[in-house]
């Protein structure tokens, strides 16, 4: 998914600063238990990942802008675990849940 381009398209340009802030700041929370992989990937550059890590940074993406454009309706995430690996999958239960409780 070009985020980028996506982003352009639903955001104000003054806002495209705040999504990457948050993008990151999910990222880093969802790849917890890889936090080598962060480092490797925190430009947000989605070229060179493996699959659990686009997965993601796609889930980053969408959290961001739903946070930002307010999107209160729940989604269901079940899916996007299905393609993670178990650290992965334990970085996003431990978001979602802190998210949850916060």
């Amino acid at each position: 998914m070009d985020y980028e381009l996506i982003a352009y398209h639903l955001l104000a340009p003054a806002q495209i600063n705040n999504l990457k802030y948050k993008m990151i700041i999910i990222f880093k929370a969802l790849l917890k238990y890889k936090l080598w992989k962060y480092e490797l990937h925190k430009d947000l550059d989605g070229n060179c990942l493996a699959m659990g890590e686009k997965v993601c940074l796609n889930l980053s993406f969408i959290i961001a802008v739903r946070q930002i454009l307010n999107i209160t309706k729940p989604l269901d995430y079940s899916i996007a675990s299905g393609l993670l690996d178990s650290e992965l999958k334990q970085g996003l239960s431990d978001y979602l849940n802190n998210k949850i409780l916060l």
